[in-house]
């Protein structure tokens, strides 16, 4: 039998023993290389922006589409996943909401062309809701900021976007039947920074985990009366969503600079 496995008085290896080991060397060269592959491939970034508009009042700064992308850094980040959502704010607590968004996208897999078209077609699409917010009739009797804000914020507080960012085109100016900024009492308070107004509010929706939010307010005043009622009113909201965790930033339009967000 030992002869069986010798020739010319050297041992005799089994050739399909070689091709096995050969095979199964392969594989695990190839099985090693895509999962280096895997592991340099970054996860593509994910953005989602919620931008409410009140149409109780007229407003000077109104929502841009451009200032809006450009938060979404389409450019640098082509291949990352994005939401946008729109909402008005009225006399009543429930608005329409529209929403669009492109899913993200592995740039080694993607078709770089295909990808160009989603981008535009995503562009043309938020352009389309903000263009189409603006033909809304703005001015009403009653204004409901505080509950659809809190819900809104709430549910993108739970969005598992890495980026989640608020713009709120508003006054800020409460006013209900039951309830008003405008009463002189509710603004003094408001103005004392005292608690009173937070509980009131907080007893129709309670403010979750902001933490990881970025809000922006955006209101110009057109007059020096809606200027000082607006300075203090957003002053209380900064307060109230920072000790819930939020970022809060207050201008009359967006910044340019997304450093930070």
């Amino acid at each position: 039998m030992k002869d069986l496995f010798k020739r010319e008085g050297r041992p005799f290896i089994n050739p399909s023993y070689t091709t096995r080991g050969v095979v199964k060397g392969k594989g695990g060269l190839l099985l090693s290389f895509a999962m280096l592959l895997i592991g340099c491939i970054d996860t593509p970034q994910t953005t989602e922006i919620s931008v409410m508009k009140d149409n109780t009042d007229s407003l000077i700064s109104k929502p841009d589409t451009k200032s809006i992308l450009n938060l979404f850094d389409l450019n640098n980040e082509k291949y990352s996943g994005n939401t946008f959502r729109f909402t008005d704010i009225s006399d009543v607590s429930l608005n329409k909401t529209f929403e669009e968004s492109i899913e993200p996208e592995n740039k080694v897999l993607s078709n770089e062309f295909e990808r160009d078209e989603k981008i535009n077609a995503f562009k043309n699409q938020v352009a389309g809701i903000i263009a189409n917010s603006d033909t809304e009739a703005s001015g009403k009797k009653y204004s409901s900021v505080f509950v659809p804000m809190a819900n809104e914020l709430n549910r993108l507080s739970k969005s598992k976007a890495r980026k989640r960012i608020a713009i709120i085109y508003s006054d800020l100016m409460e006013n209900e039947k039951d309830f008003s900024f405008y009463g002189k009492k509710t603004f003094a308070l408001l103005k004392s920074g005292q608690d009173s107004v937070k509980t009131i509010l907080e007893k129709k929706v309670r403010i979750e985990d902001l933490t990881g939010l970025n809000i922006f307010f955006i209101y110009q005043p057109a007059t020096p009366e809606k200027d000082r009622q607006f300075r203090v009113v957003s002053a209380f909201y900064r307060n109230l969503l920072e000790e819930h965790g939020a970022t809060v930033a207050i201008s009359a339009n967006l910044p340019a600079d997304r450093r930070g967000l």
